[in-house]
C-alpha cells in the first residue's frame, strides 16, 4: 500500500524485539539466585498509558512469575528476513544519497555483569539493552566503504546517542551553563557505558565514534529503539569521548551536521523530560519523524509528527511518586477533634492537605475530593470532601457521610479505601498532558490519638481524649495491587458481577 499510494522505498531493520518469542510483560519483573524479585524496565506502563498499579491488574496476579530470564531468540530472525526483507546489512546507492541499514545482531546485553563497572548511570538491571553482537568488523567496512562522497545516512535500531530520562532537555548547571553529553567509546581495558547512550552497540565504538561519525562522514544517523525522542549533536571530539547536545526543537527544526536523530516510538508514548519535571518520568505523545531532503541530498529540516493520544497526566504524577520515589502527597490529616464527639457522630472531618511545592507549580486541584470504600456487605461506600477557602481545609460536610466515614472508611481493615483526585494544568510544560481522568490510588487511615499531658517516657498522664487521621498513600499499595483481598472478596459476594 505505501509503494503504491506515496512511491516511496521503504527500509527496514532489525531490532531487538524482533526475537522475542515469549511475552516480556507490561510491569515485568525479574530474579536472581533466588533473590528478592525487582521491578525491571519500569517504563513499559507508562509507554501504554497506564499506571504500574493497572498494568498489574491488566495482567493479573501472575505478573511477577518470570516466564524466562533472557527472552532473545536469535532463531526468531528467520521469519523477520523471511516477510520484510532477505538482507541483515545493506547499502542502498542512491541519485544524491547511500542509505545505509544495520541489523541488531544475535544478542543483546540486558544486566550489567557482577563486577559492575559497565554502567555507570544506567543500573544493574532493566536497562534499555544493548546490542553487544554490533558493530562487527563486516558492518563497519560496509559503512567505511560507503562513504565515498555521497550524503550517507546510517540506519539502525540500536543508538549512537540518546539520553537517559532524567537528563532534561534544558541541561543545566547551577551556573546555568550547559552540561554536554559525554559519550566514552575507547573501551581498551573495560566497557563504559553512561547516561548519554542508553540503548547503543558495543563493538568497533572507537572507529564508529572518532572516525566516522565524528570525522564528518555521515550526514545523518537515525535510530529507535530508545522510547525516548532525540536530536543530537556532535559539539567536539576527544582522544577517548564524544562530547553531544540535546537539541531542544520543536515541530521543526535545522539541523547540524551531523544529525543524530532517536526517532519517536509511533505507538507506544515516549519519554519527556523537558526541565527536568516528574524526575524525569514524564510522557508525550507517540509521533513519527520527518526529515526533509533538499536537491542535492543533504539533511535540510526535521520535524515530528504527533499521533494517537495524549498521555494521562496522572500517569506522569504516579510513576513521580511510585519510582522516582518523590512524595506528591507531603501530608493529608485532619484537625484535632474530641474522641467522644467521634463516639457521638458529631466529629467535624476536617483535613489538611499539603502537596509537593514542585508539583503545585505544575497543577490545581478540583475542589472536590472523592474517596470510595468497599464494605464487608459488598457495596461501595462514598464520601465527599469539599475544599472550604475561608479555612484552608477540606471538609466532610454532610452529617450521613461523616458517620458513613467513622463506620466504614476509619474501621476498614481491608486494603479498600480508594482515594480519587481531579487536576486542572496550572503550567505550559503540561499543556501536552490529558487532564480528563482522576487520579485513582490506594489509600490508608491512620489513626493518631493526642495524650492529654504529654510526659517524656512513660507517656500520656490523664489518658486520651483528642484524635486525628492522616490518610496515607503507601508507595508499595500504590504499585502493586492485592489480588487476594480481591480474590476473597470476589468469592464471598458473586453477585456483585465482578471483583472491586
Amino acid at each position: 500500500h505505501f509503494y503504491q499510494t506515496y512511491r516511496k522505498p521503504v527500509f527496514v531493520v532489525t531490532g531487538n524485539h524482533d526475537c522475542y518469542h515469549m511475552p516480556y510483560g507490561i510491569a515485568p519483573r525479574a530474579q536472581f539466585l533466588g533473590g528478592d524479585i525487582k521491578r525491571a524496565n519500569e517504563g513499559i506502563a507508562a509507554d501504554h498509558n497506564l499506571l504500574i498499579y493497572e498494568a498489574i491488574l491488566i495482567f493479573g496476579d501472575s505478573y511477577k512469575r518470570i516466564v524466562n530470564t533472557s527472552i532473545f531468540e536469535k532463531e526468531m530472525l528467520k521469519w523477520f528476513y523471511a516477510v520484510y526483507t532477505p538482507f541483515s546489512d545493506f547499502a542502498v546507492d542512491m541519485p544524491n544519497q547511500v542509505f545505509i541499514g544495520l541489523a541488531w545482531g544475535d544478542d543483546e546485553d540486558s544486566i550489567m555483569n557482577l563486577f559492575g563497572y559497565k554502567d555507570y548511570d544506567q543500573g544493574w538491571l532493566g536497562h534499555l539493552p544493548r546490542a553487544d553482537d554490533v558493530v562487527k568488523t563486516e558492518q563497519l567496512q560496509l559503512v567505511q566503504d560507503s562513504c565515498y562522497g555521497k550524503m550517507v545516512l546510517l540506519m539502525s535500531h540500536f543508538t549512537f546517542v540518546s539520553y537517559l530520562e532524567n537528563v532534561p532537555m534544558i541541561n543545566l548547571d547551577e551556573d546555568g551553563r550547559e552540561i554536554e553529553g559525554e559519550i566514552e567509546f575507547d573501551q581498551i581495558l573495560f566497557e563504559h557505558y553512561g547516561k548519554y547512550d542508553m540503548g547503543t552497540f558495543e563493538l568497533n565504538r572507537k572507529q564508529l565514534y572518532k572516525d566516522i561519525i565524528g570525522g564528518g562522514k555521515l550526514q545523518c544517523t537515525i535510530g529507535g529503539h530508545s522510547h525516548r525522542h532525540g536530536a543530537y549533536e556532535i559539539t567536539r571530539v576527544e582522544t577517548n569521548t564524544l562530547n553531544t547536545r540535546y537539541l531542544d526543537f520543536g515541530p521543526t527544526a535545522t539541523p547540524p551536521w551531523p544529525l543524530i536523530m532517536v526517532s519517536d516510538s509511533g505507538g507506544n508514548l515516549p519519554r519527556f523530560n523537558r526541565q527536568g519535571e516528574f524526575g524525569g518520568w514524564g510522557s508525550h505523545r507517540p509521533s513519527g519523524s520527518i526529515i526533509a531532503f533538499s536537491p542535492i541530498g543533504d539533511v535540510a529540516d526535521i520535524e515530528t509528527v504527533p499521533v494517537g493520544p495524549s498521555p494521562r497526566f496522572v500517569v506522569a504524577l504516579d510513576y513521580y511518586d511510585v519510582i522516582a520515589e518523590q512524595d506528591v502527597i507531603d501530608s493529608f490529616e485532619s484537625d484535632e477533634f474530641a474522641i467522644d464527639d467521634e463516639n457521638l457522630g458529631r466529629a467535624p472531618y476536617q483535613f489538611r492537605l499539603l502537596m509537593n511545592a514542585d508539583m503545585c507549580a505544575l497543577f490545581d486541584i478540583d475542589p472536590e475530593i472523592l474517596i470510595y470504600c468497599y464494605a464487608a456487605d459488598g457495596s461501595w461506600k462514598r464520601v465527599h470532601l469539599n475544599f472550604i477557602a475561608s479555612i484552608e481545609r477540606w471538609v466532610i460536610a454532610d452529617p450521613m457521610e461523616r458517620q458513613m466515614f467513622f463506620l466504614y472508611f476509619a474501621n476498614q481493615d481491608e486494603r479498600a479505601n480508594f482515594m480519587s483526585i481531579k487536576f486542572w494544568p496550572k503550567s505550559p510544560l503540561v499543556s501536552h498532558y490529558s487532564f480528563e481522568e482522576r487520579w485513582n490510588f490506594e489509600f490508608q487511615i491512620v489513626p493518631e490519638k493526642i495524650p492529654d499531658v504529654p510526659v517524656p517516657i512513660v507517656g500520656p498522664l490523664f489518658g486520651y481524649t483528642l484524635k486525628k487521621y492522616h490518610l496515607k498513600r503507601d508507595r508499595e499499595y500504590a504499585e502493586e495491587p492485592d489480588f487476594d483481598w480481591r480474590n476473597k472478596y470476589y468469592d464471598e459476594h458473586p453477585d456483585t458481577g465482578a471483583a472491586p
